[in-house]
């Protein structure tokens, strides 16, 4: 926890420098396009699927690196389990298979995850989230994302990928396929719109900004190395499977480790803070910290679940132990303290849930968007030098979401890590 001594100050903002849920079906068995929330998808029986375990042999890096994953832990997230069981409270029937679709599409594809289920006892091969089959079985991505996806899952001994030339195999036929190089792979589990609201709109903000750059969402979140693709096939790029976003696993899951290095690895590329200087205010007995903030994420940040995400600038001028000034620091209960007059954090405030909810505030940060600030602080009373740290802060969940769930055991740093996007100092000497 940050220290708990506090100086009075206050923060000009100057602004900016420039301004399916889902269905999966096969054929002619295409979802309903409501908006609403009501989905509709083909049959299919468990048996239509294969288990990631039947990958593991011909395919043992990939399938380390899903296991890990939070797409494998798609449904096995107690925090997801436990919104997707207040939705429905909410919501009824109509929000049965809302969130499935997505977090479980051979479990809503089958029928098998449906309702406010205990994931534990849903069937091995639903719990494996989002499997290999659940994307290499997909011979159409859609593009119809406001309420329902509408991308085409063809179960079978064809299993669609990245590599346009494929070797042969005794195991399954191969095919490439376009789209599994480009974000339109990614498009509609990500592009969330309810009712034309933006609830998930990561696909959207990205097209409107690294799309021309010709930067992938791959590219940040499965990125390429030389290896093989499967035992005994030739060298060549390949992707990672580990799917690194920002969220992380909160129970006893594979490669926790891992998982929480690759995050903090991603996160410091997210932002970074410039130009930080401390400058004494003509004609006052103040001083003023003076930076810029700048945002190198395809997309917004905070982004995806955004209302349950933390980012702030925590600055801090003084020793550590006793500040003479600090903003951004945290409550008892280790959520940010809301009572902070300087406190400057990015966040989308939304009212309601699911199709009924709505964004109210949005104060993400665009790609790439910069935001210049200034603290105005008193003089310190003793000579010496001044210290500086201002500091970008990250948290994928806040505490009191959690805690609202049901779900304090995991509301603690132990299991919620603030990560340090990116940190600038600077020392002060009086003139």
């Amino acid at each position: 926890m940050f220290g708990s001594a506090r100086t009075s100050g206050f923060m000009i903002l100057a602004f900016p420098a420039f301004l399916a849920l889902f269905a999966f079906g096969c054929g002619d068995d295409k979802p309903s396009d409501s908006g609403s929330g009501d989905t509709t998808a083909a049959t299919f029986a468990l048996s239509d699927f294969q288990s990631a375990s039947e990958c593991a042999g011909c395919h043992p890096n990939h399938y380390e690196q899903w296991s890990g994953s939070m797409h494998a832990y798609a449904t096995q997230d107690p925090i997801w389990e436990a919104q997707n069981r207040h939705e429905i409270e909410d919501l009824g029937q109509t929000n049965e298979t809302f969130c499935v679709q997505c977090h479980s599409p051979i479990g809503f594809l089958t029928g098998t995850a449906k309702g406010a289920f205990d994931a534990s006892e849903l069937p091995p091969l639903v719990r494996e989230g989002i499997t290999c089959d659940a994307c290499h079985s997909m011979v159409d991505p859609g593009l119809d994302n406001h309420g329902v996806s509408t991308y085409e899952l063809n179960p079978g001994v064809t299993k669609y990928g990245p590599i346009n030339d494929p070797k042969r195999t005794t195991a399954h036929l191969s095919e490439g396929r376009e789209f599994f190089r480009t974000s339109d792979q990614c498009r509609n589990c990500h592009n969330l719109f309810i009712d034309g609201e933006p609830f998930e709109p990561l696909w959207t903000e990205w097209i409107g900004a690294f799309s021309a750059m010709a930067r992938e969402c791959q590219d940040c979140h499965m990125p390429a190395y030389t290896g093989q693709a499967a035992v005994g096939g030739p060298i060549r790029t390949v992707h990672m499977h580990e799917f690194t976003g920002v969220d992380l696993a909160l129970t006893d899951f594979p490669n926790r480790a891992r998982q929480r290095a690759v995050v903090d690895s991603l996160m410091k590329t997210a932002a970074k803070i410039d130009s930080l200087r401390v400058e004494p205010l003509d004609g006052s007995d103040s001083l003023a910290i003076r930076f810029q903030v700048q945002c190198l994420t395809g997309h917004n940040l905070p982004a995806g679940t955004s209302f349950r995400r933390d980012a702030w600038l925590h600055v801090v001028a003084g020793p550590g132990s006793d500040p003479h000034f600090e903003s951004g620091y945290l409550a008892e209960d280790g959520d940010i303290d809301l009572t902070d007059p300087a406190l400057e954090r990015y966040y989308v405030e939304f009212e309601g849930r699911s199709e009924q909810g709505r964004i109210t505030w949005n104060n993400s940060l665009a790609p790439l968007e910069i935001r210049r600030y200034e603290y105005r602080i008193p003089l310190p009373d003793t000579d010496g030098p001044l210290d500086v740290t201002v500091s970008f802060l990250f948290r994928a969940l806040k505490p009191s979401f959690v805690r609202e769930l049901g779900h304090p055991e995991f509301a603690t740093e132990e299991f919620l890590p603030i990560f340090t996007i990116d940190e600038e100092s600077v020392t002060f000497l009086a003139p």
